[in-house]
Parts: C-alpha cells; sequence; structure tokens
C-alpha cells in the first residue's frame, strides 16, 4: 500500500507521460526534439480539430489581429497536474486576454468525452485543441505533460517555457505593459 502511494505521489510531482502520441521518426525526434524549442526558438506550426471539428492551426491564433501572446499548452484530462494548472491559467487568462493573450490548449487525450467534460468542469473558454493518436504529428517534442510555451505573436519566437502555477501570470505582467 505505502507503494502504491509512493508511486502516486511520485507521478503527480513529476507529471504526465504523453499516452496519445506515436513515436516520431528519428528526423523527425531530431527537428523537434524539446531542447529545439527553447527561448528564443520558432514556434512549431501545428493544425488540428477544435471542439466543433474545425482544424485550427497555431500559426491562426498566433497571427490573429490583436493577440501579442499565446500559450502552447499540452494537457490531458486524466493527468493531475494538468488540472492542478487550470485555476492558474484561468487567471492568468481573465486577467489578460483583453490585453492580448491567448491560449491554445492542446489535449492529448484518446477519449473525446473526457476532454470536453475536462473543458467544461475547468471552464476553459479559449481556443481548445483535440490531439489524439489518428490526429497529424507536429508536436512529437512533447515528452511528458503538462508542458507550455509562451510565444510572442509579433516575432513568432517562444519566450518562456513550462511556467507553472502563477509563473504565466508574472510573465504576462512582465512583458505586456
Amino acid at each position: 500500500m505505502k507503494l502504491i502511494i509512493m508511486l502516486l505521489i511520485a507521478t503527480s510531482l513529476v507529471g504526465c507521460k504523453n499516452k496519445a502520441a506515436a513515436p516520431a521518426e528519428p528526423a523527425q525526434a531530431e527537428a523537434f526534439s524539446f531542447e529545439s524549442i527553447d527561448v528564443g526558438a520558432s514556434y512549431v506550426d501545428i493544425s488540428l480539430p477544435d471542439m466543433q471539428g474545425k482544424k485550427i492551426s497555431l500559426s491562426d491564433v498566433v497571427t490573429k489581429q490583436g493577440n501579442k501572446y499565446v500559450l502552447l499548452d499540452f494537457w490531458a484530462s486524466w493527468c493531475g497536474p494538468c488540472i492542478r494548472e487550470m485555476p492558474y491559467l484561468c487567471e492568468a487568462y481573465k486577467e489578460y486576454h483583453d490585453k492580448g493573450f491567448e491560449i491554445y490548449a492542446t489535449s492529448l487525450d484518446s477519449d473525446d468525452k473526457a476532454w470536453r467534460q475536462a473543458i467544461e468542469n475547468n471552464k476553459m473558454v479559449w481556443v481548445n485543441i483535440f490531439a489524439n493518436a489518428s490526429s497529424p504529428r507536429g508536436y512529437e517534442w512533447v515528452n511528458s505533460i503538462p508542458t507550455n510555451l509562451l510565444i510572442d505573436c509579433s516575432t513568432g519566437k517562444v519566450v518562456a517555457k513550462n511556467l507553472r502555477g502563477e509563473a504565466v501570470a508574472a510573465k504576462l505582467k512582465e512583458l505586456i505593459k
């Protein structure tokens, strides 16, 4: 019993492994490794379906008139650390959306119903994308979740990554004056 509790605690502290993404081909994995998408790098475009089944590309959101910063957030409904981040993202969105902040939340769920329920339960009113196992690739560099990148829309460059808790709002406060 102690072993089970310790394993559960370790999983929630470390994060959740990406269950939905298939292994990438070596050339793709090298091109899109997590290390290659760092602060200062250009973001990698992806295009996936939203809740209505309409494909929305990250570049559409980054280049949308009025957007200054976009948080590309990878999460799943079954990932405890991801769900614990949602109140912080809701607060940052509420505070900075009118000032040019948008979230492109990419779920790695395999269950459409669980994904939709998590969006409703967590009041995720931003762009929500579903990247199940049959989705086209482009996010192979995501090796665990939660994972996020903050993108400057004027340059297309990553200005921060893996912001947790209040760090999203703190970074936006620093950037949006």
